[in-house]
């Protein structure tokens, strides 16, 4: 608790795990470590009151606590200033892998935003482990779906939408599902020289697959202008 004090001075969220629990201590500190959050060791050696009372400090409403005994039942009881969340080693490896898992979107090359000329879109959008459900565009924050089309000669995702009629900065999203109910959201502002690309996972499923088959999940955010 010290060390999360002094690394962390505010933490919506933590994770919290025995220290007789070694299992859920090696999964905890991975979820805690993707979410980012700070790991919370319970030792048993400080009162529950104090420890309450340094969780409020870090302004703590939520607690993840992983545990690989299913006897306990009343953690909820325990802390009742903070929503309070018991997993096992099991939910707690799908969340790890939800967070690793989404579609891939890479390769993102939108046409210049110029009066009177369509916009085209390409991205190469992938998924190994359950495919793609779906790939679409939309714009701004506006309901409509604009489907995007896989190309198998280029390879890529393809749309194209109709041209602006005066200068704009429009920001666009590409947004991919796959099989297993994650996504993947890649957001796109368009100036008139600028481009400005953003690359988000929102987990909304998870996938069923060993954690030692995963990759890290790669954050892009870039600009590009032309001159």
């Amino acid at each position: 608790m010290i060390l999360a004090s002094h690394y962390w001075q505010k933490a919506t969220s933590i994770v919290m795990a025995s220290r007789n629990d070694p299992a859920a201590i090696i999964i905890g500190s991975a979820l805690a470590c993707h979410y980012p959050v700070p790991l919370i060791i319970s030792t048993g050696m400080e009162s529950l009151n104090k420890l309450s009372e340094k969780l409020n400090s870090l302004n703590v409403g939520r607690i993840i606590f992983v545990t690989s005994e299913k006897s306990i039942t009343d953690i909820e009881t325990i802390f009742p200033r903070q929503k309070t969340e018991l997993i096992d080693i099991k939910e707690a490896q799908k969340r790890i892998i939800q967070k690793l898992r989404a579609p891939r979107i890479k390769n993102i090359t939108p046409s210049p935003q110029m009066i009177g000329r369509p916009i085209r879109f390409t991205a190469g959008v992938t998924d190994e482990i359950s495919g793609i459900k779906d790939v679409y565009l939309k714009i701004e924050d506006k309901p409509k779906k604009i489907t995007m089309t896989y190309n198998p000669k280029i390879r890529l995702h393809v749309v194209e939408i109709p041209a602006i009629l005066r200068p704009l900065t429009i920001e666009y999203r590409i947004i991919s599902n796959d099989n297993a109910g994650n996504r993947r959201k890649t957001k796109i502002r368009l100036a008139a020289d600028t481009i400005n690309i953003s690359n988000q996972c929102c987990l909304l499923g998870y996938l069923n697959e060993s954690l030692k088959k995963v990759k890290q999940r790669i954050s892009i955010c870039f600009t590009l202008k032309f001159i």
